[in-house]
């Protein structure tokens, strides 16, 4: 009965220690809004068009397992799987704007432009395919598809030492998780930011490397959740 009691208490303990483990991964994120004259002014100027703050606690979740088409995270506290995966890209299941560079009739990420059918099968070779969000404890599940979100292509889920390039991490409030995505390479290299909010709504801003200017992308129409009046808003994103 002794060692039942020692073992159940040493499993309490595990238990524990993890959760513990995962909260005190604890960091910030600060989103620093500016107005429609950032884009125009010097670095000197910049801070006079600087208007407000918003700071998100963020917990990072481990990768749990690793492939080199997709990575799963655990979020013990909330008892979720997380999945993100990519997928082969087949130009005959999408159709293009070559005017406009839109793909679906949506912004698309890692490319700098494209003119031609041969120019896209000769060089996009995988896409963005899923978020996939699983309860263990109620056995529901959600998969967000391409459909909620722009075309990304040749996203970088792992390196070829098995070490995951996608980031996910807990987000107080409003959100879930906020995931970290970026790809391809020189000009069309990008970085995203997809907050899950708690309806399992994905909001997409994305990073310009060169700048490091972060601005929304509306997808289904929808609005940037930070902007009240729905004035254009620039953004930079700062860890702390």
């Amino acid at each position: 009965m002794k060692k039942i009691i020692f073992f159940t208490a040493v499993l309490f303990f595990l238990f524990n220690f993890n959760l513990l483990s995962q909260n005190n991964q604890e960091k910030i994120i600060q989103w620093d809004f500016y107005d429609k004259n950032y884009l125009n002014e010097t670095q000197k100027e910049k801070s006079q068009t600087f208007y407000k703050q918003i700071s998100l606690k963020i917990s990072e979740l481990k990768p749990k397992t690793i492939s080199d088409f997709s990575v799963s995270f655990i979020d013990n506290l909330n008892n979720n799987e997380i999945i993100i995966s990519k997928k082969n890209f087949l130009p005959k299941n999408h159709t293009y704007d070559f005017e406009k560079n839109l793909i679906d009739n949506k912004i698309s990420f890692g490319h700098d432009g494209f003119s031609s059918i041969d120019y896209i099968e000769n060089n996009f070779h995988d896409e963005l395919d899923n978020i996939y969000i699983k309860n263990k404890t109620t056995k529901t599940s959600i998969t967000l598809n391409d459909k909620h979100f722009p075309v990304f292509i040749h996203p970088h889920i792992a390196d070829n030492k098995g070490n995951s390039f996608v980031k996910v991490y807990k987000v107080e409030k409003y959100f879930q998780y906020l995931i970290i995505i970026n790809g391809s390479d020189g000009a069309g290299s990008y970085e995203n930011y997809i907050l899950v909010d708690i309806y399992n709504k994905l909001w997409i801003f994305s990073k310009d490397i060169t700048s490091g200017i972060v601005c929304f992308v509306p997808i289904l129409k929808q609005k940037d959740p930070f902007s009240k009046n729905g004035e254009k808003i620039w953004y930079e994103v700062k860890y702390e």
